[in-house]
C-alpha cells in the first residue's frame, strides 16, 4: 500500500453479463449495488479491483472490424470484402481475399510470401480492373470526411483492414493514401509491409467507475487523435496470447490478477451501481459473428470485482485524493 493508506475491509462481487444487459447485450451490463453495502466514510475511499475475468473467444479474427478495403480512383468506391471466419494459415487467408476480389474484378489473384510475410494482389489477368484504380483501406476517426457515406458504413471508415494486408492506411477521408504504395491498375500490388491474421491483441474492460486512470488517444475512436493522454473509462486490459481460435488455442479467455495491476479509486462516497463493457483496443464492441449474438449471452463474459473501503491515516503526502473526470461519449455508447 502507498505511504498513509491502510485497508479496513473489503468484499467480492461475482458478476455475469449475460442477463444483466444493457439494451440485451452481453458486452455491455450494469448490475444495481445495495448502497448500504457499498458506502465508505468522508476520511475513506473505495477502491475496486479487477481480480479475476473470463470470457469464450466467441468471435472470428476476421471480422467486420477488419475485412473491408477498397478499390478506387479516387472518386468511385468498390468495396473488397474479405468472408468472416477464422484463418488458421496466412495461405487459407489469402484464398479468402482472392475470392473477394473475383466477386468483383474476374480473373484477380492473391498469394501470400511466407518469407516475407505479404501478400501480393495481382490484377494484371482481372480485364475489367480499371487502369486509374488503386486499393486503399480507411482508419478516419472524422466521419465527416468520408468520401461517399452510401457506399463506406462507419464500420469500413474505421477499419483495420490495412492492418490484415500489410499497407497503408488512410487516416483522413480527403486525402487518400494507396494502401500498396504507388501501384495503380492492371499489375501486382504487393504488401509494403507484414500482413497479420489478426487485429484484436488484447480486450479493453471500461467501466462507470471513474478514477484516475488515463489512456492515449488511439484508444477511442471518437477522440481525436492527439500526443497526450486524456482521462478514460478503462479499468483492465487483458492482452490476448494466441491470433486465432483453435480448440487447443485456450477457448476461453481467462485473467486473474495476484498483483493488484487492474484498480480504480472513486471518489463517491457511495456506490449505487457498477458497469462493465468489454471492447477492442480502439473502442469498439467485440464483433459478433451473426446478428442477435451478443443479445443472447454468447458474447458475455465473467468477474469478480473487489471492492476495498481505505482509509488515509496521516497528512497526505504521497497521496493524490481522486476527482471526478469529464465523462466523455465513448465509441461503444454510440
Amino acid at each position: 500500500m502507498s505511504q498513509g493508506i491502510i485497508d479496513k475491509y473489503y468484499k467480492n462481487v461475482f458478476l455475469d453479463s449475460s442477463i444483466n444487459t444493457i439494451g440485451g447485450d452481453g458486452r455491455f451490463a450494469k448490475w444495481s449495488l445495495p448502497s448500504s453495502y457499498f458506502n465508505c466514510a468522508n476520511n475513506q475511499y473505495i477502491k475496486v479491483l479487477l481480480n479475476s475475468f473470463s470470457m469464450r473467444r466467441n468471435w472470428y479474427n476476421i471480422n467486420f472490424n477488419n475485412n473491408t478495403f477498397f478499390a478506387t480512383d479516387g472518386t468511385t468506391f468498390v468495396p473488397i470484402v474479405i468472408a468472416q471466419g477464422d484463418y488458421t494459415t496466412y495461405a487459407d487467408l489469402a484464398t479468402a481475399i482472392q475470392t473477394a476480389l473475383v466477386a468483383t474484378y474476374a480473373g484477380a489473384t492473391c498469394t501470400f510470401t511466407a518469407e516475407t510475410r505479404k501478400f501480393t494482389l495481382n490484377m494484371t489477368g482481372a480485364a475489367t480492373f480499371p487502369a486509374t484504380y488503386f486499393f486503399v483501406g480507411f482508419l478516419c476517426k472524422d466521419d465527416t470526411t468520408n468520401p461517399d457515406p452510401t457506399v463506406i458504413p462507419r464500420a469500413a471508415f474505421f477499419n483495420d483492414s490495412y492492418e490484415i494486408l500489410g499497407g497503408f492506411p488512410t487516416r483522413d477521408g480527403t486525402s487518400l493514401v494507396n494502401m500498396f504504395g504507388a501501384t495503380v491498375g492492371q499489375v501486382q500490388h504487393t504488401s509494403p509491409f507484414v500482413g497479420a491474421l489478426n487485429t484484436i491483441n488484447e480486450i479493453v474492460i471500461r467501466s462507470s467507475l471513474q478514477g484516475q486512470n488515463f489512456q492515449s488517444y488511439s484508444y477511442e475512436r471518437d477522440l481525436k487523435d492527439d500526443t497526450g493522454v486524456t482521462p478514460t473509462d478503462i479499468m483492465a486490459r487483458i492482452p490476448l496470447e494466441f491470433a486465432y481460435y483453435t480448440p487447443a488455442n485456450a477457448e476461453f479467455i481467462h485473467y486473474d490478477d495476484f498483483d493488484d495491476n487492474f484498480s480504480v479509486i472513486v471518489p463517491q462516497k457511495q456506490l449505487n451501481e457498477v458497469i462493465l463493457v468489454v471492447t477492442d483496443g480502439k473502442g469498439r464492441l467485440l464483433p459478433q459473428t451473426a446478428s442477435g449474438q451478443a443479445q443472447l449471452g454468447l458474447l458475455s463474459f465473467r468477474a469478480c470485482l473487489k471492492f476495498e473501503t481505505i482509509s488515509q491515516v496521516v497528512p497526505q503526502q504521497h497521496y493524490l485524493s481522486p476527482k471526478d473526470i469529464t465523462q466523455k461519449q465513448f465509441s461503444y455508447l454510440s
